[in-house]
């Protein structure tokens, strides 16, 4: 496989951004979702499209994706009204817990059913396919006409959902290789991660707010580069 240099990296990184950030124009036009568009687009860059890119480098996807998902994410908390999110908390916690455990169980269920997998297997796979997905949330919702309180509540539940999707694939996993005592130790690492994470979410919002409304700085331009960077450290 060559290797690219750093600048020939750079533009085509640049150059596949532009073009889906400028793709997002056809959502408004023809009520595409966005999500489509950048997988669009990366299909065309592709070595299965017009592109050529050959990519087969899993570990680098996998960490350019969790970035992408900070980004998503943050981005997320930026475009959401606080006013309109508070009355959602409550709901949208109930659907990335409760909600994702019962949708887990059911399509773990429906699998063990429709195919040869045993109760087990079936269960983890129903666990991995619970949860949705927040960008494909935060696109498809993107100028929908959604009502805002239900919007709200589905944006919340979807970027809150992976702590309780991860632990119940754990779960099920030490139910599957029967270690002892794995359900307890998962449970209980399931709500400190939850309190955790929800604790530190606040605290890094209250100070990144705190200290981006107080910065002083020469260059309007440094502010949103700051933001960009709080955010991912409290990610």
């Amino acid at each position: 496989m060559v290797r690219m240099s750093l600048d020939v990296l750079i533009l085509i990184g640049a150059l596949l951004a532009l073009a889906a950030v400028l793709g997002t124009r056809l959502t408004q036009g023809f009520g595409v979702p966005t999500l489509v568009i950048f997988v669009g687009i990366g299909m065309l860059a592709g070595g299965a499209g017009p592109g050529g890119i050959a990519f087969d480098d899993v570990g680098l996807a996998f960490d350019v994706g969790v970035l992408a998902l900070a980004v998503i994410l943050f981005s997320g908390g930026v475009d959401a009204d606080a006013k309109l999110l508070r009355p959602a908390v409550m709901p949208a916690l109930l659907l990335s817990t409760v909600g994702v455990a019962v949708a887990a169980g059911s399509l773990g269920l429906l699998a063990w059913w429709l195919t040869p997998l045993e109760l087990v297997p079936a269960l983890i796979l129903g666990a991995v396919m619970a949860p949705t997905d927040a960008a494909a949330v935060f696109s498809v919702l993107q100028g929908r006409g959604v009502p805002d309180r239900l919007k709200a509540i589905l944006e919340a539940e979807s970027g809150t959902n992976d702590p309780v999707a991860i632990y119940l694939v754990l779960a099920t996993t030490a139910l599957a290789t029967g270690s002892t005592g794995g359900a307890g130790a998962v449970l209980l690492g399931m709500a400190t991660q939850l309190a955790l994470g929800g604790l530190v979410g606040v605290a890094a919002g209250f100070v990144l707010t705190t200290l981006l409304n107080r910065m002083r700085v020469t260059s309007f331009g440094l502010l949103p580069i700051a933001a960009l960077a709080g955010g991912l450290a409290a990610f």
